[in-house]
């Protein structure tokens, strides 16, 4: 339309129609009023085509198939038998046949597909060389760029499972995830470059910027945090959970890495390490942390076990440890073969060889070696004592550098610091501080002993007040209670006591026994009555008994075994059988034992003839004879004394009868 066609003018509504507008053609139906410049603002107005009616009619857009549009361009080869599928892009579909229910969005994508179906893919040249694959996801550029006939994968991200050919069932989210995986399967890879470069491992999962990025042909792994994993090539098996957790392990194998850098600079195999900064310096073999901090330092140390907050803390080289509670084992550098359970159990330990059981067990235990405390602050203060053993709450609390203790039972050796003592039982040897060589079993067995030496005392309570007495030996409940300085005392027997508590070289044997004559004497029985005999060493070779009338009745002078039961015994000579020749009927027959012990002739009497002389004098209560429990015929030798006494003054009556006789004959 030339400007001098229409001027300037005021229409009203309505008021221009065809007649007034310069227009070359009459319209059809369908059309739209065009407008062309001659090149000097000269415009010509006509009626042409409006554009395309339906897609088919579009020169870079088709519709095929049944439910199928591709927008972008229309020279597709033969797609008349692919259903449902969805194309934006130049070249998408490019070789589809048969495929079904695709959506490719993107220059390229899926340009390669022939017969795969349910594929999503968007991105330019994504999946471009997918033929036969199906089920897979691919959103980025170039992502899933090499996929062949691999199926049921997900790349998300620029170049994400960019050369996978044939693998299956992989998730890849990130950028350049999975980037170089070709024929490995079942793999999970999320955040930019997440198992980057991983070629042939299967199965293997990574969460995190980095995570198992450098892994080739590894499988089995797990990694999720930033970087963690990050260097593993073929190291199989291993879990990682935190930043830089495993981040250089390159072969490894069987690892497991929770927390922030943890087992960071670790190539080692069969390790575990849970807590922040746990064994991230580690590099031997077969360690296991749980815990803050847990072998942080260890280096070449292997075989170490850690569980709880700083425990083995700052362990290097040491190994085969064993350290479970908060602090525990914590300052351990070099030392190995220690056990520690408990808070602060061998905390300060440098040593080895040491087991601590017990909140502070071997606390203070420094350069030491193989002590062993069980109990709460068992060993509590030891420095360098070794070859101590304490169980039981603050057993060998205060002991530092004394050796070869043993203590067993809550405070048993509390306060000693002197070596070779043993204690077993509550409060055993409590109060004991300078002391050395003694043994207390029993509940507060020798519990009041300070400063005494070689002492053993057996029992509830024995030689409990025992204060300064050494040498003594107590065995049974309450045995030498009264001692309290007394020394060189044997006391055997439930309350066997000696005479005075500072009683010296006394022996009381039985129940309730209590030494009779003091000092240098032996007293055997019960109580404190007659039921006791004694002797004294320096004084006889014999023993005493109670023979105060006071404890006798029914007395009356003997009659029947004086002169004539003596002359009708018969002292012989004699010498013991050897074992082989006795009766086999008798207990201590043996027919190996074919010699004497001793050759010495004897002087006795045969016990069967005095049982013949006492039915003979019809004497039946005779304690010179018996017949023990198994039959056989015993004698007492002392017993025989007052038969002799009585025989003795028989003789002397008729020694002075003939005295008598022959003085009447001689006239005197």
């Amino acid at each position: 339309m030339a400007n001098t066609k229409v001027t300037k003018a005021v229409l009203a509504d309505d008021a221009v129609g065809f007649a007034q507008l310069d227009i070359t053609n009459d319209p059809s139906d369908g059309q739209a009023l065009t407008a062309s410049n001659d090149g000097s603002n000269n415009y010509t107005l006509a009626w042409a085509d409006a554009g395309a009616s339906s897609i088919n009619d579009l020169s870079d857009a088709k519709t095929f198939g049944t439910g199928s549009i591709m927008i972008g361009d229309a020279t597709t080869g033969t797609i008349d038998a692919a259903n449902n599928n969805t194309g934006v892009g130049i070249d998408v579909f490019a070789a589809l046949t048969s495929g079904d229910d695709n959506v490719a969005i993107g220059k390229s994508a899926l340009a390669a597909n022939t017969t795969g179906s349910k594929n999503v893919v968007i991105g330019a040249i994504a999946s471009d060389a997918s033929t036969t694959a199906s089920f897979n996801a691919y959103v980025g550029y170039g992502a899933g760029g090499a996929t062949t006939t691999g199926g049921g994968n997900v790349g998300i991200g620029y170049l994400a499972a960019e050369d996978l050919t044939t693998g299956a069932s992989n998730t890849f989210i990130g950028n350049q995830a999975g980037a170089n995986t070709t024929t490995a399967g079942d793999n999970v890879a999320v955040g930019a470059l997440a198992l980057n470069v991983n070629t042939t491992g299967a199965s293997n999962t990574a969460a995190g910027r980095g995570a198992l990025r450098y892994n080739t042909t590894a499988s089995n792994n797990s990694a999720f945090g930033y970087q963690a994993l990050n260097t593993n090539t073929t190291g199989a098996s291993n879990t990682a959970f935190g930043y830089y957790a495993l981040k250089t392990n390159s072969t490894g194998s069987s690892n497991v890495a929770i927390g922030y850098k943890a087992l960071e600079d670790y190539t080692g195999n069969n390790t575990v390490a849970v807590g922040y900064a746990a064994l991230a310096n580690a590099t031997g073999a077969s360690n296991t942390a749980l815990g803050h901090q847990a072998l942080e330092t260890c280096t070449t140390g292997a075989n170490n076990t850690a569980v709880g907050e700083n425990s083995l803390a700052l362990l290097t080289t040491g190994g085969s440890n064993v350290g479970i509670g908060v602090e525990a084992l914590k300052a351990t550098t070099t030392g190995s073969y220690n056990i520690a359970v408990g808070r602060r159990a061998l905390v300060a330990n440098t040593g080895s060889y040491n087991v601590a059981v017990g909140f502070d067990a071997l606390w203070g235990n420094t350069s030491a070696t193989h002590n062993v405390a069980v109990g709460y602050r068992s060993i509590h203060q030891v420095t360098t004592g070794g070859d101590n053993t304490g169980v039981g709450n603050y057993a060998l609390y205060s002991l530092t550098s004394s050796v070869r203790n043993t203590a067993v039972g809550y405070t048993a050796l509390y306060a000693v610091n002197n070596a070779d003592n043993t204690a077993v039982g509550f409060n055993a040897l409590n109060s004991l501080t300078s002391g050395d060589s003694c043994t207390a079993v029993g509940a507060q067995a020798l519990d009041d002993a300070t400063t005494m030496i070689h002492s053993t005392a057996v029992g509830y309570r024995s030689l409990q007040s025992a204060t300064t007495a050494s040498y003594n030996t107590a065995i049974g409940n309450y045995s030498g209670s009264n001692i309290t300085t007394g020394g060189y005392n044997v006391l055997l027997g439930y309350q066997a006591r000696a005479s005075a508590a500072d009683g010296q070289v006394q022996i009381a044997l039985g129940y309730g026994c209590q030494n009779a004559h003091g000092n240098y004497s032996i007293s055997i029985g019960a109580g404190t009555g007659s039921d006791r005999i004694t002797n004294e060493f320096d004084q006889n070779a014999s023993w005493y008994r109670h023979s105060d009338v006071r404890y006798k009745e029914e007395i009356q002078d003997n009659t029947d075994c004086g002169l004539d039961f003596i002359n009708d015994l018969r002292p012989v000579t004699y010498k013991w059988k050897v074992k082989a020749d006795l009766d086999p009927s008798l207990p201590d027959y043996d027919p190996t034992k074919t010699t004497r012990r001793k050759d010495n002739k004897l002087y006795g009497l045969i016990a069967q003839e005095v049982k013949a002389a006492l039915d003979k004098h019809n004497i039946t209560d005779f304690g010179g004879w018996a017949v023990n429990n198994q039959d056989i015929q015993e004698i007492s030798q002392e017993m025989f004394v007052h038969p002799l006494i009585k025989a003795v003054q028989e003789l002397s009556a008729k020694v002075d009868s003939l005295q008598e006789e022959i003085n009447t004959l001689k006239g005197d």
